[in-house]
Formats: structure tokens, C-alpha cells, sequence
């Protein structure tokens, strides 16, 4: 049984079946796989982070964000006035902000919006629950190698495994259940019906499984002509959105392609979900981008990229994991894959106009983030599914 570090408490419950993603084929899962004016990493160091301007104020020791919203460590004089930054959590806070157009220099760093969240460390095989509200709630829980985390009820988090899926609580990061026997697994999903769908190829055809939780197989679907598969993600007429390589297609209940796309500069891609407005979001693994797509396959928006405005500061390589925010915004893990870069940045928030509006240091030790939930004000006794890119509880 994987060890955990116990430094919190939390709960979040409710069970179920689960939808796993299985490869038979053989795959690397690793080869995809705070300002000095006041954020520190986890562990309490903090490092350097850049000056940047909010609208209105400029923001000294920390990049703000627009209208005044401030990333990881720096103070920011909001829009038409003034704020006084309190030092972030396990760093010193920062040194004065300048005057900004129509608005004073904030005084001190001020702390970026502290979330809590639940991680995978693909570089050391570990979740971590990261509470930056209470840090003295988080642990670390040595899970070894696997990919995919969903909230799954009963106060677990389910983690897909190579031969199936573990689940861990919440509350501690102790191991309290899974399915094994599936060898080849590449995606495990709990479904809503509280079946479990498995991803995996078998030669030159990606196959999902759907698993009770006894472990019994009740169903399959077959699409050939694809030897590579990441995520998978139901939408909400009952097809797939299913990632493979550098194509991402929707397939139906009877192994259909109904609907693909070959992402721009995709390499490994990561995850697809269909969207509430029938557009279609796709991380690019390698591409390092989020991308928007119309129904027709026609790009309408890129997000992030070696372009991006704080591409020197965040450092982006691999975009693996990401969700839409209740607010909107998306959520998204820049993965360093196959390298070591420790000054790069994995907790990244995007605003629907593709501006990085909140930033968040990886723990000391993380040399690569693969997946990442924001579980801030979600019920720990609900199953959550994602049939639009948002953490939906279900009832």
C-alpha cells in the first residue's frame, strides 16, 4: 500500500463505478508526461518573481493580473485606487508598488488568491493536497506512477492507474480502495451512472471499457485506425471526446468518428471537452497551447504558447490538465514532461480572452505537474463530472 504523509484533514465522499482508459499497446507515461515581494513555495522558500503593471497600478515583485488581480507574490494598485498587499503565505512581503494611472503604489506584497487543490506529482508518483488557506491541512500520499484524478465521491480521490485505478481520502491521503486486473490501462473516469470508464489500445485500435465497481466489464467500444490515447471525456449527448496523438476526435456508442480535428502544433495531446457553447477546448500536450475550436474544426482562439506575454516567467512546455472554472476561466497544468525546470511555473488560471489572470508555484521538489483539481467549495460526498469542462456534482 502506498505511504502518506498526513498533514490535513478534509472529506469528501460518495461512490461508485468507474470508466477507465486502457492501452494494451506499450507506452511512456512520463514522456508526456514566489516573488521576493512575498509567495513562497509549500515548503516556505520563496523566489523571485517579476514586476509587472495591473491596470491602473503597477505591481513590484509579482506579475498583476488585469484589472488590478495580482499573481503569485506581488502587490498591485487596483483600478482608480490603492491596496495594501499582506504578505503571502511562507514568504515576506514585498517592497512598495508604484504609482499607477489613476491609482497609489500598494503597500507590501500582497498574497495571490490561495486555492485548494488536489495535485498529482508525475516526477515522484505522488498526490499532494495543497490547501493554501491551510496549509497545515495538506499531505503528500506516494501513489506511484498514474494519471487522470477525479473527485469520486465518499470522501476519495480516484487516480488512474496502469492496470486500473487506486482511490485515496481525502481527508489524509491514505489508499482506501480501487480496481485492478486491466492491464494496459492509459485513462480511468468515473461516469455519472457510477461505472468506470478504462481507455487503452489494442494494436491499432483505442478501446473504452466500461467497469462496474466489482470489477466486472459492462460494456466496450472500439474505434480503429488510432494507436495512441490520453484522456477521455464523455459530452453531454452520450459520444467521447477522445485524445490520440495529434488528433483529437468525438466518437459515438457504436465506434463511429462522427467529429475530428488535428490540433495546431499538438504532440501528445492531452485532454478535449465540449464545451456549454458546442465549441470544443483542447490542451496540446508538446504544443504547449489551449485551444478553442468551432463545431466546423475552424481555431477561433489560442491560449498560452512560447508567445504568450509571461512565457519567460512560466516557462511553457507540456499543457496536460485542465478544467473550466465556475467563473469561466480555465484551469491548466503546464506539465514539464521529460525536462527539469525549476523555474517554471504549473498552476496556471486563463481568462476567456487567453490573459493569465492568477499563477501558482509547484511545491519545492515537483519537477513535473500532470494533473491538478481545484476543489474549492466542492462537496467531499459527491461524485464530480466534468460533461462541459466544470466540476459537476452529481446528485
Amino acid at each position: 500500500m502506498p505511504s502518506a504523509t498526513r498533514l490535513s484533514t478534509r472529506a469528501l465522499t460518495r461512490s461508485g463505478f468507474v470508466l477507465l482508459a486502457l492501452s494494451f499497446g506499450c507506452s511512456s507515461r512520463t514522456d508526456d508526461s514566489a516573488g521576493s515581494a512575498g509567495a513562497s513555495s509549500v515548503a516556505g522558500t520563496s523566489s523571485a518573481g517579476a514586476s509587472g503593471s495591473g491596470v491602473g497600478g503597477s505591481a513590484a515583485g509579482g506579475v498583476a493580473g488585469v484589472a488590478g488581480m495580482q499573481n503569485t507574490g506581488g502587490s498591485v494598485a487596483g483600478s482608480g485606487g490603492s491596496e495594501a498587499g499582506a504578505p503571502s503565505l511562507g514568504g515576506a512581503g514585498g517592497s512598495s508598488g508604484a504609482a499607477g494611472t489613476g491609482g497609489a503604489g500598494g503597500a507590501g506584497g500582497a498574497a495571490a488568491q490561495a486555492r485548494d487543490l488536489i495535485v498529482y506529482d508525475d516526477s515522484n508518483g505522488r498526490l499532494l493536497h495543497l490547501n493554501g488557506a491551510a496549509p497545515a491541512l495538506n499531505w503528500t500520499s506516494v501513489s506511484g506512477e498514474g494519471r487522470d484524478i477525479q473527485l469520486v465521491g465518499s470522501g476519495k480521490v480516484m487516480l488512474g492507474k496502469a492496470d486500473g485505478w487506486d482511490e485515496y481520502r481525502v481527508s489524509d491521503g491514505v489508499k482506501a480502495g480501487g480496481q485492478h486486473g486491466f492491464p494496459g490501462t492509459e485513462d480511468a473516469y468515473r461516469l455519472a451512472d457510477g461505472n468506470t470508464l478504462l481507455a487503452s489500445v489494442s494494436g491499432t485500435n483505442i478501446v473504452l471499457k466500461t467497469v462496474n465497481g466489482a470489477g466486472q466489464v459492462q460494456g466496450s467500444i472500439m474505434y480503429p485506425g488510432f494507436s495512441y490515447v490520453r484522456l477521455v471525456r464523455p459530452t453531454v449527448t452520450g459520444s467521447y471526446m477522445v485524445t490520440a496523438d495529434t488528433v483529437v476526435f468525438e466518437g459515438n456508442a457504436q465506434g463511429k468518428v462522427i467529429w475530428q480535428v488535428s490540433p495546431q502544433g499538438g504532440k501528445h495531446v492531452w485532454k478535449a471537452v465540449r464545451l456549454a457553447d458546442g465549441n470544443t477546448a483542447i490542451s496540446t500536450g508538446y504544443g504547449a497551447t489551449l485551444l478553442i475550436y468551432d463545431s466546423a474544426g475552424k481555431l477561433l482562439k489560442t491560449i498560452g504558447g512560447a508567445a504568450q506575454p509571461n512565457a519567460a516567467q512560466i516557462a511553457p512546455w507540456f499543457y496536460a490538465d485542465f478544467h473550466v472554472m465556475p467563473n469561466g476561466n480555465y484551469f491548466l497544468v503546464n506539465s514539464q514532461a521529460d525536462r527539469t525546470m525549476d523555474s517554471s511555473v504549473q498552476l496556471l488560471e486563463y481568462d476567456t480572452a487567453g490573459t493569465l489572470v492568477w499563477q501558482q508555484k509547484q511545491p519545492m521538489g515537483v519537477r513535473t505537474l500532470e494533473e491538478a483539481l481545484v476543489i474549492d467549495g466542492l462537496d467531499a460526498a459527491k461524485l464530480y463530472v466534468e460533461p462541459q469542462g466544470r466540476l459537476v456534482p452529481v446528485p
